[in-house]
């Protein structure tokens, strides 16, 4: 019985890694809510050398870039989604718990906590990809990551 339970975790674990945590939908299109954190925390983890391609997705975030010039060339370097693979095996299992559901705190719910001015899901479309609004979020991220380690 324990080996069953234990192939089923690791299956379940297995198919996470390969789950998408969010789309990268070009704005041009129907824009999924989802995609603006998204594009933050990947900032975040980029910034912090957590993603596989972490050099070339900084360069995405350029001064100056706007949402569909970002969001373009994170679907050029990443894909359409945003999956586990994308980052760096020391950082996944976070953001497996902190991304989804499963842990204290919840990637969405910090981030409308901080971004309290928009008042309902699809206003995520009017928050500017600004330094700015990174640096507003970012203290939280590092915070919660060093919870999650200790």
């Amino acid at each position: 019985m324990e080996d069953i339970l234990k192939k089923f975790l690791e299956k379940g674990a297995e198919l996470l890694e390969h789950t998408s945590f969010a789309p990268i939908t070009p704005p041009q299109e129907d824009l999924d809510p989802l995609t603006p954190p998204a594009v933050f925390i990947i900032h975040w983890a980029a910034s912090n050398g957590k993603m596989i391609e972490s050099k070339d997705i900084l360069k995405t975030y350029k001064s100056g870039a706007t949402a569909v010039e970002i969001i373009t060339e994170l679907r050029r370097v990443i894909g359409k989604e945003l999956l586990p693979s994308h980052f760096t095996p020391e950082i996944r299992p976070f953001l497996q718990k902190y991304y989804r559901t499963g842990w204290t705190h919840n990637y969405r719910d910090d981030f409308f906590n901080i971004f309290q001015e928009l008042v309902e899901l699809n206003d995520v479309f009017t928050l500017e990809y600004t330094n700015d609004n990174f640096k507003r979020l970012e203290p939280c991220l590092n915070s919660r990551l060093s919870e999650w380690a200790s």
